[in-house]
């Protein structure tokens, strides 16, 4: 543990915004509450934020989590894109709310982040036993040599989504395939799994051990209700939670990537009212470089660096499907990035002023 303190204190001196784990995931998830705790009061110590991609529970034990390494150690905790996975959970974000707003109340510094979708994307093995995940890609791949582990890990994985949700195999989608399964893009699991004439477990063990983490999925797991509350929550940031990609990727990527903001804005401010232009604007703009601690971003003022964004509201589309996802949404009529002109006319202009951001 002294090892991951050094390294941790020289990434903060060095001005790293802070410290985020991925606790659903291997190798972050086999860590303990106190050694969280530890770590946490490192980031305290230098002003810094910590943030976690909480673990995948059944029922709501995620949330109180991350709140209480907030009101034990005094860090600042944000929780990345809260949701409720778990169907036993949807339609309930009025107690996850509740929870979050009573600890801020008493003073602990804890906010969340949200995207507006009612699926999550991620790597298909990410999803398997940890113990499989321990030896990279190479001991995914060792699975299908060894019959007595690929049983194992075969039953434990029945047993549900990380080990506790029932799997829904309808609701879970193919989006990328490696060489030789290109085929599989698009279908559920369960459909997969019925053209291959095997179980979901099998196909999904074979996947994973064949393509390693190149497999991806999107997993409708969540409750549009659920969204449009955690969204207009004051305490709610948001983001897309997705990556920079290219409109010629392949397979089919989760929208979020190229459509999120769009979303948004036509879904909750203009079609449903969810939020104002105000509200969705600020949550996605001067709360977030504020919570991350970027003082000279995400706002028009004196000072501040020339990000800025001109957009026709009635005219913003999120173009971006589920089954055409890599499609630029529409509206967009000028950005400036840094003072530099990157949109003009809803046109790229290939001017590419972006930096490294470090905290302070």
């Amino acid at each position: 543990m002294a090892r991951q303190v050094g390294l941790l204190n020289a990434a903060l001196d060095q001005g790293a915004f802070g410290l985020s784990t991925g606790l659903t995931y291997v190798p972050s998830g086999f860590a303990t509450p106190e050694e969280i705790h530890e770590l946490a009061r490192v980031v305290r110590a230098h002003g810094a934020l910590y943030a976690t991609h909480a673990r995948a529970t059944a029922g709501f034990g995620a949330f109180s989590e991350a709140i209480e390494v907030a009101r034990t150690t005094g860090a600042r905790v944000q929780f990345s894109h809260v949701a409720l996975n778990d169907p036993q959970t949807w339609g309930q974000a009025a107690n996850v709310l509740a929870e979050f707003q009573a600890a801020v109340d008493a003073s602990v510094d804890v906010r969340y982040d949200v995207y507006p979708y009612e699926a999550s994307s991620s790597s298909l093995s990410q999803y398997l036993p940890g113990w499989t995940q321990q030896a990279g890609e190479e001991g995914l791949r060792s699975l299908i040599r060894d019959r007595r582990l690929f049983a194992r890990a075969q039953k434990e994985l029945a047993l549900g989504l990380y080990g506790t949700i029932p799997w829904r195999w309808d609701r879970v989608v193919i989006s990328l395939a490696g060489e030789g399964d290109e085929d599989l893009v698009g279908t559920t699991v369960a459909d997969a799994a019925s053209s291959r004439a095997v179980g979901p477990e099998e196909l999904v063990l074979d996947l994973c051990a064949r393509h390693g983490n190149s497999t991806q999925v999107i997993l409708f797991y969540r409750h549009e209700r659920d969204v449009a509350d955690f969204l207009a929550h004051p305490l709610a940031i948001i983001g897309s939670d997705g990556s920079a990609m290219s409109v010629a990727a392949g397979g089919r990527p989760h929208p979020r990537n190229f459509g999120a903001h769009a979303r948004l804005l036509e879904r909750y401010v203009v079609d449903t009212g969810r939020l104002t232009l105000a509200e969705a604007v600020h949550k996605s703009t001067a709360a977030a470089a504020d919570r991350i601690g970027i003082p000279d971003r995400g706002r028009i003022s004196a000072g501040a660096r020339a990000d800025i964004v001109v957009l026709d509201l009635n005219a913003i589309r999120e173009r971006a499907t589920w089954h055409l996802p890599c499609q630029l949404a529409e509206g967009v009529k000028h950005v400036w990035i840094n003072g530099e002109s990157v949109v003009t006319d809803e046109m790229f202009t290939g001017t590419r002023p972006g930096r490294v951001l470090r905290r302070g």
